[in-house]
């Protein structure tokens, strides 16, 4: 009989740590020289890219009106950082905001194990490899959807498809063995 409370025991341990092990998988991470950067996400605060032509004065006021509380800072002259006093005011207006066709990005802030407060867009910066062929980058700019903004000697700036995850996409590139690096452009 104590042999069977023993191997309950011990299977009971090794759920525990394989479900604690794994907790971090949960978590957004981007790739930083090869490690795992974890992050925590900001309940009061996010970061919102809007797109060319769109009319700023006209979105201060929306934003100001729109719920109580509600603080803008142009972080660009295309995106505002905003700051909540209550989360659940964040939530309703990002919820809203991100139905707006104006808008290209709206993401929530993040905290970094270190406690940098890091904001995000829908901007990856990425190299690639020496040797990486101009058709393989393609290939995989054409599997996740990515357009190239800008190029210059040291990386490219690229811009993901509204609405899709970008840590997933950026951990994608970099896992892909194609890059040296590839991080979300932050704010």
């Amino acid at each position: 009989m104590k042999a069977k409370h023993y191997i309950y025991l011990f299977a009971g341990l090794l759920v525990f740590l394989l479900t604690s092990l794994d907790v971090h998988n949960e978590k957004k991470f981007y790739y930083a020289f090869a490690n795992k950067v974890y992050l925590t996400p900001q309940n009061n605060k996010i970061l919102v890219k809007f797109t060319e032509g769109f009319d700023k004065s006209k979105t201060e006021q929306y934003l100001k009106t729109s719920e109580s509380g509600i603080q803008v800072t142009w972080r660009a002259s295309r995106v505002a950082e905003i700051t909540a006093g209550l989360s659940k005011s964040l939530e309703n207006l990002l919820k809203t905001l991100e139905l707006q066709e104006d808008i290209s990005s709206c993401q929530t802030f993040y905290k970094t194990e270190d406690g940098l407060e890091i904001g995000i867009t829908d901007e990856i910066l990425v190299r690639f490899q020496p040797g990486v062929s101009e058709k393989q980058q393609q290939e995989v700019k054409d599997r996740f959807g990515t357009k190239v903004l800008k190029t210059t000697e040291i990386y490219q700036k690229l811009v993901i498809p509204k609405g899709a995850d970008v840590f997933e996409i950026a951990n994608r590139y970099y896992e892909s063995g194609l890059t040296e690096f590839s991080t979300p452009n932050f704010f």
